[in-house]
């Protein structure tokens, strides 16, 4: 699987990077963590930017051998599946992630 990053100036200037994971994810904060780690290594300090853009490539059914300890992993998945199924059913803005007070 590939996430992708695409970045636009404010002059136009358009840049694109991606990066590839190792082992496929349906989990939405490992591609949002992906994108975020795109954008904080190609986007200078400080510079404005028009457009940002996130795409996904090179999907296949995530296989995933979970180890002996990793239940909270076990338990992302199956909140992303009820959380996909939710969406899926009452629309996409029926449910939504909480955002943490800064």
């Amino acid at each position: 699987m590939t996430i992708k990053l695409k970045l636009r100036w404010s002059d136009f200037t358009t840049i694109t990077r991606q990066m590839k994971l190792d082992t496929p994810t349906v989990l939405d904060e490992e591609i949002f963590g992906s994108a975020l780690e795109l954008l904080r290594a190609h986007r200078p300090a400080g510079k404005a930017v028009r457009l940002i853009g996130v795409g996904v490539s090179s999907l296949v059914e995530p296989v995933r051998q979970l180890g002996l300890f990793d239940q909270d992993e076990l338990k992302r998945m199956k909140l992303q599946k009820a959380l996909d199924e939710l969406q899926e059913k009452f629309g996409n803005k029926s449910i939504t992630r909480g955002k943490e007070k800064r």
